[in-house]
């Protein structure tokens, strides 16, 4: 039952979800927009940052160009030159082939060469690419009384493809002979580094953890012990009373 509902609710979350993105992207299509917010505030950005370029034409059909990078006289930082092919999407920066949005190199040389910016975005960041993929419509799950009988196989976990809970994690990476131990090799303490031993037995460590105990073993029977005498001599004396914090009063 809790798994039921679980499952229903995610399915409402992503109906929710599917419904809210359709309905932006269909209201943002009436409006005339080309593209979301958010591509136009990248584009915006990167037009931003190209006014600080200059474009040096290497083809005559337009294709391949050097883009330089010119930085003010206070980073102290030498010119860096891009190139950029229009005709292969490429820029040596990688944003241009990752996100196949243009980059402020791309940017310059659009409006260097006259060519359109919107013919280096891709398509799927069109409103009408987005608002088709929202198209698909969901229908509400009814009550568990009305479902049909099911008459199909079930399906049941193999339980050794089940990851363990405990333990350390079992590694899937292929050995080969680096991760044989070698014989030979004796071993060596993890603290004082000597071979022949281990920390387990180590007699530093055992030095450094019994040390303190046994002096204060020490120091507690040297205080006890004064205590028991002067606790005698007093009770010879008759002439004075005993207390526990000032032996004479």
């Amino acid at each position: 039952m809790y798994e039921f509902c679980f499952k229903k609710s995610s399915f409402i979350t992503t109906t929710t979800w599917f419904v809210e993105r359709g309905v932006k992207a269909d209201s943002m299509l009436r409006a005339d927009h080309q593209y979301p917010k958010e591509i136009n505030a990248i584009i915006r950005k990167n037009q931003q940052q190209a006014g600080m370029c200059q474009v040096r034409r290497y083809s005559r059909d337009n294709n391949e160009f050097e883009v330089q990078e010119i930085f003010s006289p206070h980073d102290h930082c030498l010119p860096v030159s891009f190139t950029v092919r229009l005709n292969d999407w490429w820029c040596d920066c990688g944003h241009f082939q990752a996100l196949r949005l243009p980059c402020h190199h791309v940017i310059v040389v659009c409006s260097f060469s006259h060519v359109n910016l919107t013919l280096y975005i891709h398509p799927v960041y069109s409103l009408y690419n987005i608002n088709k993929a929202y198209e698909i419509q969901f229908h509400p799950v009814k009550n568990k009384e009305y479902w049909s009988t099911y008459t199909r196989p079930n399906f049941i976990p193999d339980p050794n493809m089940r990851r363990r809970i405990w333990g350390r994690p079992p590694t899937n990476r292929i050995h080969n002979e680096m991760d044989q131990p070698n014989p030979n090799r004796r071993s060596k303490c993890s603290y004082c580094r000597n071979e022949g031993h281990d920390r387990g037995n180590c007699l530093v460590v055992n030095n450094l953890l019994f040390y303190p105990i046994l002096v204060y073993f020490y120091y507690v029977i040297l205080y006890y012990l004064i205590y028991f005498i002067k606790l005698i001599y007093c009770r010879n004396k008759n002439n004075y009373k005993y207390n526990r914090y000032n032996f004479y009063i």
